[in-house]
């Protein structure tokens, strides 16, 4: 809220509402669905999603309501939450102060530009506390307080983490929340000797502590929409708070299933927007896995699941995503360096890579177990798109998992033709240098032999991609270029990874020091004593 010159100060203005609340009997709790609540008693419709949130337009007095999907919901005369806005925008007019009113819909934010002259405005990335900041007290928290953070692959002191690493971790964790980077300093405090960080930092979570209402929570777990987009930073520059997700998996995992409605939905590979949030306990379950490379591969396979959900809520329900300010490519018409952004040294000069367009919008139902190639294209084309494939023992050559995308588009030669399948070979990394001859060019060969050899189709050779995703920044080795062989290969390292796990999930992945494989210690404790 902006105010013009010479106009009254802000507390005769927030007098005014008052006033005016008690004078047409709003209820408080219908300027708080104003500002985002999602009480949907308020609208007379118990489905129908939040109308706004501070900060992206300035509205107009009346008409009909719209909810993210971009509709127009059912009038059952004049809907609380759009008496609060009219009762706020005569006030804003009166005292000469801009209102700023934000929606999810863009059929809504264009009506309010052409009736009223409203400026849509771009929602900016609110840094409050200083990454640096939150390091350095974590720095003194953990000399205080003789704690650490132990990496379980290691052993003794040369297993605990510096603690600068730490401090630059919960950095990009608080998101430049204060109150978030407070709770994650006393999460350290109070974990126990050898418990994982974040399972204590979940538990300690609670809506009131992020200094906002339970109900903000409560859209987040009410509406998949809006995780969607928080998820994806879809619009605008929208951002999902790292510790706002995770009360939303902390709540929903206290949710009771109805009946098997989930399993069935999984058995028949049909997807609906609810599932997102039990995909997220996928995520959830990553954070809590006490070896580091298992941890990450878990978390590939739930996020990438995720990220999944979030494009088909997305492209069935917003006329176009932005991010950044940029508006993206359709998603039904993007490539596999969109999905899995790599930089040269890191991608092969195969030129259908760039030039092969997938389906990314539909959605991954879940993870499914594969023995062999040959009992993996033994399936229908239907099934293979709707799953993550994982390798169903630690020791199969070179590949962890696999991916299938419907081509839609194609003109390179030789390279997938429209309607075909192409195939991604994922392999996930979790160390500090990747060897690109070893871990990626030999690889990518090994999987490349086992695979030709256990498909009829020759075709299916020229639509397979190599990926490595690895959750640590690479430091690019010149001397290697996989611009010079001809597989398919991509390796995406931590920086590329916001693209294809979106940047809700990749304040964790930035932190993946301290999500994966690591737990709080205790350093007065003898092993550690040489420190």
């Amino acid at each position: 809220m902006q105010e013009a010159p010479g106009a009254p100060g802000f507390a005769e203005f927030s007098t005014a509402v008052l006033e005016n609340v008690e004078k047409n009997k709003l209820a408080t709790s219908t300027l708080l669905a104003l500002a985002g609540s999602g009480d949907s008693s308020l609208s007379g419709s118990p489905e129908m999603p939040p109308t706004s949130a501070p900060g992206e337009s300035m509205p107009v007095c009346g008409g009909p309501v719209a909810d993210p999907a971009g509709s127009v919901s059912v009038t059952h005369g004049p809907p609380m939450a759009e008496l609060a806005r009219s009762a706020l925008c005569s006030i804003a007019r009166e005292f000469s102060v801009r209102l700023c009113v934000s929606s999810l819909s863009e059929v809504f934010i264009k009506r309010e530009m052409t009736a009223s002259g409203s400026t849509p405005v771009p929602i900016g990335v609110l840094q409050l506390v200083e990454p640096g900041r939150v390091a350095e007290a974590v720095r003194v928290v953990l000399g205080d307080r003789k704690k650490g953070f132990q990496v379980t692959s290691k052993a003794g002191s040369a297993s605990v983490m510096p603690s600068e690493s730490i401090g630059v971790c919960l950095g990009a964790l608080s998101g430049g929340h204060p109150r978030t980077a407070d709770i994650l300093i006393g999460a350290i405090e109070k974990s126990r000797d050898g418990e994982p960080f974040l399972g204590s930092f979940m538990s300690m979570l609670q809506p009131e502590s992020l200094s906002l209402a339970a109900a903000s929570v409560d859209i987040l777990s009410r509406y998949p929409i809006v995780v969607a987009v928080g998820l994806l930073g879809a619009i605008y520059n929208t951002r999902l708070s790292v510790s706002f997700l995770l009360e939303v998996i902390n709540r929903k995992a206290l949710t009771p299933r109805v009946n098997t409605a989930a399993g069935e939905r999984l058995q028949r590979a049909a997807v609906v927007d609810e599932d997102i949030y039990a995909s997220l306990q996928g995520v959830s379950a990553a954070l809590d896995t006490g070896f580091a490379p298992v941890a990450w591969e878990q978390f590939v396979f739930s996020g990438l699941t995720v990220v999944s959900q979030a494009r088909r809520i997305c492209s069935q329900k917003l006329g176009k995503l932005e991010r950044d300010g940029r508006e993206q490519r359709p998603l039904d018409r993007l490539t596999l360096l969109d999905l899995f952004p790599a930089s040269p040294p890191y991608v092969s000069s195969v030129a259908w890579l760039e030039d092969a367009t997938v389906d990314a919008s539909r959605a991954l139902a879940g993870v499914r177990l594969f023995s062999s190639f040959s009992s993996l294209l033994d399936k229908n084309d239907e099934e293979l798109v709707i799953f993550v494939w994982q390798a169903d023992k630690t020791n199969f050559p070179a590949v962890y998992g696999v991916l299938f995308y419907l081509c839609t588009g194609c003109e390179a030669r030789p390279g997938p033709r429209r309607g075909q399948l192409v195939v991604v070979f994922l392999q996930m990394k979790n160390k500090e240098n990747v060897t690109v001859k070893k871990d990626v060019i030999d690889s990518a060969r090994t999987a490349s032999k086992l695979f030709k050899a256990a498909v009829d189709d020759p075709s299916w050779t020229s639509r397979c991609a190599f990926v490595v995703l690895s959750c640590q920044e690479q430091t690019l080795q010149r001397n290697v270029d996989l611009g010079a062989t001809d597989l398919p290969v991509l390796v995406v390292d931590e920086a590329g990874l916001q693209a294809t796990f979106g940047p809700g999930l990749h304040a964790l992945i930035r932190s993946s020091a301290i999500a994966f494989g690591t737990q709080v210690i205790d350093l007065t404790r003898a092993e550690f004593s040489e420190r």
